[in-house]
């Protein structure tokens, strides 16, 4: 009976020390998990901050899009106004030419 009670003795020493390894190895695995964690908490903070980077960056070249668009129609109309503008000056400079020309051959005939 004392043997069998020093086998049963030796069996919960050995249980109790495999428990206390276990319990280590899970501590440590725990640790490593919450590194893990904080990693990644990190790795998605860098990210949303990056993208939100990238998000004021595409929104600021939206705007100097519609600003280049609203530059260029205003060039545009310019460029028509300038061009009628040009069209009349030269017409009217066809006009007086006529006029000099009809009062050249006016003052010849006389």
């Amino acid at each position: 009976a004392e043997s069998k009670l020093t086998s049963s003795e030796q069996r919960v020493h050995d249980l109790q020390l495999q428990l206390g390894n276990a319990q280590g190895e899970m501590e440590q695995l725990a640790m490593r998990l919450r590194k893990a964690e904080d990693s990644l908490q990190k790795v998605q903070s860098e990210s949303l901050a990056k993208q939100g980077s990238m998000q004021m960056d595409l929104d600021t070249t939206r705007e100097d899009i519609g600003s280049l668009r609203d530059a260029n129609s205003q060039l545009s109309a310019d460029l028509a106004a300038a061009r009628f503008e040009s069209q009349a000056a030269q017409a009217g400079l066809q006009g007086k030419i006529r006029g000099f020309a009809h009062a050249r051959g006016c003052l010849g005939e006389e």
